[in-house]
């Protein structure tokens, strides 16, 4: 086991086994595309409680999932990030 990555983050879990699913409700991707981004990173301060297993970090794909939340046209919400204008 590492003492940790450049952002202070521990490199292991203290568990045996760690489960990882996701339940989608509904057609809407949002929830899914959610556990990407960086605040869904487990981390002490949220109890080791979040999706973003793996750690992935990335500030242009959390403004876009942002502003993909606020667009009121579902069609742009989803093509704009995608073809990179949004």
């Amino acid at each position: 086991m590492g003492t940790g990555t450049p952002g202070g983050q521990p490199l292991a879990f203290y568990a045996d086994l760690q489960m990882l699913w996701y339940l989608m409700s509904t057609p809407d991707p949002g929830r899914l595309l959610s556990t990407f981004t960086s605040r869904e990173i487990p981390s002490k301060a949220n109890g080791w409680q979040r999706y973003n297993a793996r750690r992935w970090s990335n500030e242009t794909y959390d403004r876009t999932f942002d502003a993909a939340q606020i667009e009121l046209d579902p069609v742009k919400a989803v093509l704009d990030p995608l073809r990179g204008s949004g």
